[in-house]
């Protein structure tokens, strides 16, 4: 009951700790008795399958199902599970909007494709295609740097901290340890991300540091090449091979032409049928590395030493004439 002189400042913010819906989980496609989970992936499925989210079910349960397994992995040095979902959805949200924040959870991404929903959490994954000059069937369009507009070299923002009260938190601004800053010219361009699911510091520092290191990864690339690539699609990560490039996987110094592979993430696929008749595949692509989803300190050298093993453009070589004289 309401007591005007216990609670003279009017009625008090009254706060607290719940455990939300339970959830379906699959095994082999086989759904189980629902239960309650923070796994990202979970909580992901229920939303779209529920009738205040999409009310979709159709829904690709092995991407699902490695999604979750990668979401109960423990980020390096702690026991913390990568990536969680803890916090409220309000029913106003768009479920556009909705969709994203959990996606950004996870440091993930989300699409349609074959008739179903997939989603592709923020991992790894050692590339098991490799495309070269034998598959490409046309002209390639390689953009090298984006827009600095479009590029950030800090991350900043809050996430709910489970161990101050639940209270909207800064967690540690990530920036590669400066490496980033000083390769834009000491100008700082910081992005804000808010993370609202997140309750632990260690996750959020992992999702900032992912956001900040992959679009760090500048290199992107649009081609079109054979039906070979049918199998692949947005989210996978696949190796290319360009000789002409000289790419540079971070273990290479010489300047010649080498068979070095490098590492992309698919952005975009689609059929594209040609004036000849041909049908091929459109890839939008984005370079990407193992250093690009890790923890360690010299993570942000990596990531911007390995475009090219060829030198600088402000190194010259000098230039000479021998002339031998034969009698």
């Amino acid at each position: 009951n309401y007591d005007a002189s216990t609670f003279a400042n009017g009625v008090p913010l009254v706060t607290a700790k719940v455990k939300g819906k339970k959830v379906i989980k699959t095994i082999n496609g086989v759904e189980q008795a629902a239960e309650w989970s923070d796994n990202a992936a979970w909580c992901i499925r229920d939303f779209l399958t529920s009738s205040y989210g999409l009310n979709d079910s159709n829904i690709d349960y092995v991407s699902f199902e490695a999604a979750a397994d990668v979401c109960e992995e423990h980020i390096a040095g702690t026991t913390q599970d990568k990536y969680t979902i803890n916090g409220i959805i309000k029913a106003n949200e768009s479920i556009g909007s909705a969709l994203e924040q959990m996606a950004t959870a996870c440091g993930g991404v989300l699409f349609w494709g074959s008739g179903h929903w997939r989603l592709k959490v923020g991992d790894w994954i050692a590339p098991t295609t490799t495309l070269d000059e034998r598959h490409f069937r046309g002209p390639i369009s390689l953009s090298t740097k984006p827009s600095s507009r479009e590029v950030t070299n800090k991350v900043r923002g809050t996430f709910i901290d489970s161990e101050n009260d639940w209270i909207s938190t800064d967690y540690p601004i990530q920036d590669g340890g400066g490496t980033f800053v000083t390769d834009d010219g000491g100008i700082e361009r910081i992005l804000d991300l808010k993370l609202p699911l997140t309750t632990n510091s260690a996750g959020a520092q992992l999702i900032a540091k992912q956001a900040l290191f992959r679009q760090r990864e500048q290199l992107s690339m649009e081609l079109d090449v054979s039906l070979e690539a049918m199998d692949v699609e947005v989210g996978d990560i696949i190796n290319v091979n360009v000789q002409r490039y000289n790419w540079n996987d971070g273990s290479v110094t010489t300047q010649l032409p080498t068979e070095i592979t490098k590492s992309f993430e698919v952005m975009g696929w689609r059929l594209n049928p040609k004036n000849n008749g041909e049908l091929v595949i459109n890839l939008q692509l984005r370079e990407t590395s193992e250093a690009a989803f890790g923890f360690a300190a010299d993570d942000a050298k990596a990531i911007v030493s390995n475009n090219s093993a060829g030198p600088r453009w402000y190194d010259v070589p000098s230039i000479g004439i021998t002339v031998e004289q034969e009698y």
